[in-house]
């Protein structure tokens, strides 16, 4: 009876093994995509979010599951914020909402989970950042009092810089900085970054981050204003930039939104919130397919605008696709 048992649990956890793969997600309407890292083929939906939220920003949790905030649903009771999906999409739990006395969310734009497993959730409609328990409980205000700060209503997003937390923003003098977990100023990472001039989000890559920014770059002796992709070391020093001159002089990207480094390709997607290839009077969201190399390659798919807010590369997935 031992040796069958032993024999059945393995068997599951082998296949439980076959099943989990890497997938990129995309946070679209009211459901979260999934797409092949190879190929960037769409898989289907890896969850389906319509009687729960908007979801705006994810992360992945140290036990491996997504954490997602978002904001709520106008014609559902429960005012979801924060919930946490298993590896195959279902709901785990939901993490915090707000409620018809407290409603301290406005609009989720990016979100962290510390060492310690509580969160760190910058709010672009309340222009704030603020903090969260493990469980979820509301915090308040992330940053301390009278701490070195960019000017909050300037702050873009915020991502995990080893164990602190830093936040990006249009602020001249406050363009990257770092703060412990107790929302203590730890330092200013702006110094020796004089090439960044408006970052607008930060993404972590196996290699150091990939950082989508408004930059003034200079093309042909010119100095101007385009859209480009930095790539940052881990002291976020200046690699190089990754779209190519031509691209930009085309103004292949209108405004990005996000930038992720597909690890199994080398390639880049970005989240371009501009106007359509095909018209020039359409503003839809475009999911961008850039070469390792910085050139473009294709447009992925557009989506209505104000709908598509994140993309993630998500390992070990369970989902079972039909």
């Amino acid at each position: 009876m031992n040796k069958f048992l032993v024999i059945i649990l393995t068997f599951l956890s082998v296949n439980s093994f076959l099943i989990a793969e890497d997938v990129i997600l995309l946070a679209a309407k009211v459901k979260i995509d999934a797409y092949s890292p190879k190929g960037m083929k769409y898989l289907g939906k890896f969850a389906d979010l319509k009687e729960i939220m908007k979801p705006t920003c994810m992360t992945v949790s140290k036990d491996g599951k997504l954490i997602v905030a978002g904001t709520a649903l106008p014609q559902v009771t429960d005012k979801n914020i924060i919930i946490k999906l298993n590896t195959d999409g279902t709901m785990d739990k939901v993490l915090f909402k707000n409620t018809s006395n407290n409603n301290p969310i406005d609009l989720p734009k990016s979100i962290v989970e510390l060492d310690d497993g509580s969160l760190v959730l910058f709010d672009s409609g309340k222009k704030n950042i603020y903090k969260f328990s493990p469980d979820g409980d509301f915090l308040g205000e992330f940053i301390s009092d009278g701490a070195d700060k960019a000017e909050l209503s300037r702050v873009t997003s915020i991502f995990k810089y080893n164990s602190n937390v830093v936040v990006a923003a249009s602020d001249p003098n406050y363009k990257l900085v770092e703060y412990d977990n107790n929302g203590d100023f730890f330092t200013n990472l702006t110094d020796g970054n004089e090439y960044i001039r408006n970052p607008f989000h930060v993404s972590k890559t196996k290699n150091g981050y990939i950082m989508v920014a408004l930059a003034l770059v200079t093309i042909d002796g010119v100095e101007s204003q385009y859209s480009t992709l930095l790539e940052l070391d881990n002291e976020l020093v200046l690699v190089k930039k990754l779209i190519s001159d031509n691209d930009i002089k085309k103004n292949t990207l209108i405004r990005p939104r996000f930038a992720l480094k597909n690890e199994e390709t080398g390639e880049y997607l970005i989240i371009d919130e501009g106007r359509n290839r095909q018209s020039t009077t359409s503003y839809d969201d475009n999911l961008e397919l850039f070469t390792s190399d910085g050139r473009y390659q294709k447009s992925l798919g557009t989506y209505e605008d104000t709908f598509l807010r994140h993309i993630l590369f998500f390992e070990g997935s369970t989902k079972n696709w039909k």
